[in-house]
């Protein structure tokens, strides 16, 4: 009876708790929580997976749980808890962008949940903030791992302030900042290193407090089993001489200098940079002068607010490593990890003390110190007014970017999937085009081998892989369906193109580059095939938009049997 009444306490201790939560929330969070739902769902519903989503989901259900863990990492350069998600309704037979979908969706929920429980912002910036583009189109309607990156990093905000006191949470929270993504590992190593730092250095022992001790250590086993996991192998492309320093690629210091000084600009407020490797952005003057301003006065804003705060070197420490890092490899989708970045390092010193006159920098002080003396109402007006503007650019990428997602193809995999197998051509042969290298200087002068990286297929096909149980791709390394990332020397690749070309002349050949030499290789006859465009996409990508189109070149017998009407003479 005594056991059943302290469950029963317990029980009532946890109800009561709840129910102190939930009072906490205001009507206009669960509304605006409702509201995002919809429109994720609502989108999704419409949405194509594009190749990151179905080369996700293809290693996820393809590979053996050894590889998904321990092989793979190296080559996609990230942790593999994303395909461990995906694994879950990918190996037990549930269809592709239903799995999928499901699983991006409960991400997003927790992102966008976060943000409007917990953040300590303004009830207009709650209610909007959802909706700008990052956090609502890119990372929560496409199904990738920056929804829990983003996640992670907003709940190592909230618990910062007490990580000394309740260690452990704060310690998991940087855990699963790890898991998501190797940027992840970067900024949560360099916060754990600021932390230990700043426990020396205020004259307390690192092995004074036990719990805490044994939760770095924790988190540093799991950093360096993570670092190890994903660093690349040596034939990962990545890694190859041939991927390194092409005439369109932009200096290391360049790299570093628009890392800091263009894309800050970028994750909110300017629209120059493609969705494409860093490396390989190309800016006008115009564009590199009003980024600079717009991230200069960024830099000096926060650094104002940190500063103030005792956590300059916090703001400065994890953006430098991250910057280090981007020049390896980093793309225009991942802009969004640094608009996260910010938005958490706001939280945690806002948590650590509200916004005051003093955080606005002295250059500014004057324009905006008679905001702070009018009366309660017209500043809130004024506040809102300013909110709205700040995030104006980005909620209109945002409805852009849906507005095209819902009217036109955004990839063309559904349509590829449906052509395939109306005309029941799952067991005919597609040979997708590989990655080659032509002959191409370097900067320095030196001149580059030409080279066929055979494992580097074409993106279109594997968009399409998902939806069938069988691989589409002929030829396939491995006979994997998705991108291996390896890169091969070229001595195999020739084996494997002559190889591939003694089955015999394949119905379809599909890709985006250039067909003469691909066909050549294979000892086919460009004469022998036609061309057959199978639909035009609309890419969005802020307020941009790239049109393109999906086609593959059909064998001629073949295309008279699919196109060509038999009563015509």
């Amino acid at each position: 009876m005594t056991e059943e009444r302290g469950i029963a306490a317990v029980s009532a201790h946890k109800v009561t708790q709840l129910q102190r939560v939930i009072g906490k929330t205001k009507r206009y969070q669960w509304v605006t929580l409702a509201v995002y739902a919809m429109v994720i769902a609502v989108v999704m519903c419409f949405h194509e997976p594009w190749f990151d989503e179905a080369q996700s989901w293809l290693i996820a259900r393809d590979s053996s749980w050894k590889d998904i863990l321990l092989f793979r990492p190296h080559y996609e350069g990230h942790p593999p808890l994303w395909w461990v998600l995906l694994a879950v309704p990918a190996k037990l037979g549930v269809p592709y962008e239903i799995g999928l979908k499901s699983v991006q969706f409960i991400c997003s929920m927790l992102m966008a949940g976060a943000l409007i429980f917990y953040s300590p912002f303004s009830k207009i910036i709650t209610i909007l903030l959802p909706f700008t583009y990052f956090f609502c189109y890119q990372y929560g309607v496409t199904a990738r791992p920056y929804a829990l990156l983003c996640l992670a990093m907003f709940l190592v905000a909230m618990h910062w302030r007490i990580r000394n006191e309740h260690p452990w949470r704060t310690v998991w929270f940087l855990v699963l900042l790890c898991l998501t993504s190797t940027y992840g590992v970067v900024v949560s190593g360099t916060m754990a290193a600021i932390w230990v730092l700043r426990v020396t250095f205020s004259g307390e022992s690192p092995f004074h407090n036990r719990r805490r001790f044994a939760a770095w250590s924790l988190l540093m086993a799991v950093g360096i089993v993570l670092a190890l996991d994903v660093w690349p192998a040596a034939d990962n492309f990545a890694t190859q001489p041939s991927t390194v320093g092409t005439i369109t690629s932009l200096s290391l210091f360049r790299q570093f200098a628009m890392f800091w000084l263009v894309l800050p600009s970028e994750t909110m407020f300017t629209d120059f940079a493609a969705d494409t490797a860093l490396k390989s952005i190309n800016i006008s003057l115009w564009g590199w002068v009003m980024c600079m301003a717009i991230s200069l006065l960024m830099w000096a804003i926060m650094l104002r607010i940190a500063h103030r705060r005792g956590n300059a070197l916090l703001l400065l420490s994890p953006y430098a490593a991250l910057s280090v890092t981007a020049m390896r490899y980093f793309s225009g989708h991942h802009i969004g990890v640094l608009l996260a970045f910010f938005i958490a390092m706001l939280w945690l010193n806002l948590l650590d003390r509200p916004l005051e006159p003093e955080d606005i920098p002295a250059f500014l002080r004057k324009h905006t110190q008679n905001i702070w003396h009018i009366e309660a109402g017209k500043r809130r007006l004024a506040k809102s007014i300013a909110t709205i503007v700040l995030l104006g650019m980005s909620l209109i990428w945002n409805v852009q970017a849906i507005a095209s997602d819902i009217r036109y193809e955004y990839t063309g995999s559904r349509a590829l999937a449906a052509f395939i197998k109306d005309n029941h051509l799952e067991n005919a042969r597609w040979v997708s085009f590989w990655r080659y290298l032509p002959e191409e200087k370097y900067p320095d002068g030196s001149v580059r081998e030409e080279s066929d990286d055979t494992h580097r297929v074409d993106w279109t096909l594997v968009t399409a892989n998902p939806y069938f149980s069988k691989n589409l791709i002929s030829c396939a390394y491995k006979d994997y369906t998705f991108v291996s990332n390896e890169a091969p020397p070229q001595s195999q690749a020739d084996k494997e193109i002559e190889a591939c070309a003694a089955q015999g002349a394949p119905e379809f050949l599909i890709g985006s580059r250039q067909p003469r030499y691909f066909m050549k290789r294979l000892g086919l006859s460009y004469e022998d095939y036609t061309y057959y465009e199978l639909t035009w996409l609309d890419t969005p990508w802020k307020g941009q938009n790239k049109y393109s189109t999906i086609g593959f070149y059909v064998r001629n017998d073949v295309y008279a049997r699919l196109f060509v009407d038999p009563n015509q003479e």
